[in-house]
């Protein structure tokens, strides 16, 4: 309540990002006693992919004025972040990804 009302909307975002940020810590913390986990493995390719897509967004968004339907641009910065995080995060690690969407499949389809 307190980063809400000095800072209104930015106050609540902050605040949520921090909780988030607070439960992973815990979450790892607990969950290292009973299994290994590999942080580096964990949060480098999706952080790269993270910058790249991010890189792209602010390259195209930031230089052109788009004059289209807001709706238009919402899904279109929506659908290039997806576009450029999947392909990063694919070449990057694309056999895992793979691997486990099969596993995923075999668990719910049974095969």
């Amino acid at each position: 309540p307190v980063m809400v009302y000095f800072y209104q909307a930015k106050g609540a975002a902050i605040s949520v990002g921090l909780i988030v940020v607070l439960g992973v810590v815990l979450l790892q913390r607990s969950l290292r006693e009973r299994i290994e986990i590999n942080n580096f493995r964990i949060y480098l390719y999706p952080g790269v992919a993270a910058l790249v897509s991010s890189l792209a967004y602010l390259g195209i968004f930031l230089n052109y004025e788009f004059t289209f339907n807001l709706w238009f641009v919402l899904f279109l910065k929506i659908g290039l972040l997806l576009l450029v995080y999947s392909s990063v995060l694919f070449l990057l690690e694309g056999k895992v990804l793979i691997g486990r969407f099969r596993y995923l499949l075999s668990v719910v389809y049974g095969k």
